[in-house]
C-alpha cells in the first residue's frame, strides 16, 4: 500500500477536526435545555442565600436569648428578645435541633464561662502550684524502683503539702482503685517510708503530677487570663493591679499567691460571670420547652437526633436544667422513640471505656469520673420521668406514634418498654429499690384505671 501525500494527509485531518468540533446537540435542544437550567441555576442560589440567611438569623436569635459575652444581660421583656423568640418559634422542629447542638457545646467555648474558669484556677494555683513542687521534689528523689536515699528526709515545706494532700483524697467518696493505690503511697511517704518500695510509686507519683499538670492556663483560658491582666491592671479599684500582677506570674507557671481580697475579687467576679452563663443556658431550655408545646400542638413529626439529646441531657449538672428538660421530654411522650431512649439510658449502668480518654484538661480517671457522675444524674431523672410517663399513661392513656394503634399492640409497647424496664431494673444495686417502688405505684394506678 502506498504511502498518503502530505496533501491527502491534511484533507483526512481537516475533515477529523470537523467532525470533532460540530455540534453535538440539535440547536433547538440546546436552546430548550438552557432556556430550563438557567432558571434553575438562579432560583437555587436564590434559595440557598435565602437559607443562608435564614440559619444565620436564627443563631444570632439562639446567642441573644442566651446573652452576649461581654456587657448585660438583656431583660426577657425586652423587644430584642421578643424579636428573637419570633424567629425561633418560626419553625420549631428545625430550631430546637439548633438549641441543643448550642446547649452541648463545651463551656470553654463560651466567653463568660472560660473567664470564670481562669479566675477559679488563679484561686486555686497557690495550691496546686504547691502539689506541683511537691510532686516534682519527689520525682528528683526517686528511683525507678520506687526507692530513696536512706538519709532522704521530705523538705519541711512540702510536709505540710503532703499532709493536706492526703487528707483531701482519703474524703473522697468515689476513688477509683488507682487513685487508692496513689493515696496510699503519699500515705507511705508521710509516714517516712517504713516498708520496702514495691515497685509502682514512682510512676503512681508521676500520674499524680501529670494530673496537677493539666491544672496550668493555655487555650482559651490563657487568653481570657490576657484579657483579665490587660483590663486589670491600668484600673484603680482596690486589689485588680495586683491581681493583675500575680496573674502574670502565673502565666509564666510560677508560684504566686493572691492576697484574701484579691482572692474574694476573683471569686465574686467567676461567680457573676458564671451566673451569666447558666442564665443563658436555662433561658435556652426554657425556649426548648416552648418549642416542644409547639411540635405538640401543630402535630409536627420530630426527627430521633433532638429527642436523644433532650433525653441525654437529663444528666445535666444544673438540677434547673434538668426540671426544664423533663418536662420537655413530658411533653413529647407520644413519640414512641422518647420512651425507647428513656429505656435505654435507665439500663446503660457503667461507662463506656472508650468515651473515658484523657483530654488537655482531664486525665483519664477523671474524664471517667465526670462521665460515671452525669450517668448516674441521668439514670436518675430517667426513673423519674418514665415513672411520670407511666403514671400520665394509665389515668388517661394516650396513643404512642409510631406504634400500631390497635389498644392491643399500645398496650404491649408500654408493658415491654416501661413495666418491661422496671422490672430489669429491680436487680440494679443502684436504683434497685427505687425501680420497686416505681413498679408498685404504676401497678396500683393502672390496676385502680381499669377497674
Amino acid at each position: 500500500m502506498s504511502e498518503q501525500t502530505p496533501q491527502q494527509q491534511d484533507e483526512i485531518a481537516g475533515r477529523t477536526v470537523e467532525l470533532h468540533t460540530g455540534p453535538l446537540l440539535p440547536r433547538w435542544l440546546s436552546t430548550l435545555l438552557y432556556a430550563f437550567f438557567a432558571p434553575w441555576c438562579i432560583f437555587a442560589f436564590i434559595w440557598i442565600g435565602r437559607s443562608m440567611v435564614a440559619q444565620r438569623q436564627v443563631w444570632e436569635s439562639i446567642h441573644t436569648v442566651g446573652g452576649p459575652w461581654e456587657g448585660e444581660m438583656p431583660a426577657m421583656a425586652s423587644l430584642e428578645i421578643a424579636d428573637s423568640l419570633k424567629i425561633l418559634k418560626q419553625k420549631p422542629k428545625h430550631t430546637i435541633l439548633y438549641i441543643m447542638q448550642e446547649l452541648q457545646q463545651n463551656e470553654t467555648r463560651d466567653g463568660r464561662m472560660v473567664r470564670a474558669i481562669a479566675l477559679r484556677k488563679a484561686i486555686r494555683w497557690r495550691t496546686e502550684s504547691r502539689r506541683r513542687a511537691l510532686f516534682d521534689e519527689l520525682l528528683a528523689n526517686i528511683d525507678e524502683s520506687g526507692e530513696f536515699a536512706d538519709d532522704y528526709r521530705l523538705p519541711s515545706e512540702h510536709r505540710e503539702t503532703l499532709k493536706v494532700l492526703i487528707e483531701e483524697r482519703r474524703e473522697h467518696p468515689s476513688a477509683s482503685y488507682e487513685q487508692n493505690k496513689i493515696t496510699a503511697v503519699l500515705q507511705w511517704l508521710a509516714e517516712g517510708r517504713p516498708t520496702p518500695a514495691r515497685g509502682p510509686e514512682k510512676r503512681r507519683i508521676k500520674a499524680l503530677k501529670t494530673k496537677y499538670g493539666k491544672k496550668v492556663f493555655f487555650g482559651a483560658e490563657k487568653r481570657a487570663r490576657e484579657r483579665i491582666i490587660e483590663q486589670w491592671k491600668t484600673t484603680d479599684e482596690p486589689g485588680r493591679s495586683g491581681a493583675a500582677l500575680k496573674f502574670a506570674v502565673m502565666l509564666e507557671g510560677r508560684h504566686a499567691e493572691l492576697d484574701p481580697e484579691e482572692e474574694e475579687l476573683c471569686t465574686e467576679r467567676a461567680a457573676q460571670w458564671e451566673e451569666l452563663y447558666q442564665t443563658g443556658r436555662l433561658r435556652l431550655a426554657g425556649v426548648v420547652q416552648e418549642l416542644a408545646g409547639l411540635i405538640v400542638q401543630k402535630d409536627t413529626s420530630l426527627d430521633h437526633p433532638p429527642l436523644y439529646d433532650l433525653v441525654r441531657f437529663l444528666g445535666d449538672h444544673s438540677d434547673v436544667m434538668r426540671q426544664r428538660m423533663a418536662q420537655s421530654v413530658l411533653l413529647l411522650r407520644q413519640r414512641k422513640y422518647v420512651v425507647i431512649y428513656l429505656s435505654q439510658f435507665l439500663l446503660m449502668d457503667s461507662v463506656n471505656p472508650v468515651m473515658a480518654v484523657e483530654t488537655p484538661r482531664l486525665t483519664k480517671d477523671e474524664h471517667e469520673e465526670l462521665l460515671a457522675q452525669e450517668l448516674t444524674r441521668r439514670r436518675l431523672a430517667c426513673l423519674d420521668v418514665l415513672l411520670e410517663l407511666g403514671l400520665q399513661y394509665c389515668r388517661e392513656p394516650f396513643t404512642f406514634q409510631g406504634i400500631d394503634p390497635d389498644p392491643s399492640k399500645q398496650e404491649k409497647f408500654f408493658r415491654d418498654e416501661v413495666l418491661g424496664t422496671f422490672e430489669v431494673l429491680l436487680k440494679d444495686k443502684q436504683l434497685g429499690s427505687r425501680a420497686e417502688k416505681a413498679l408498685d405505684e404504676l401497678r396500683k394506678v393502672c390496676a385502680k384505671q381499669s377497674e
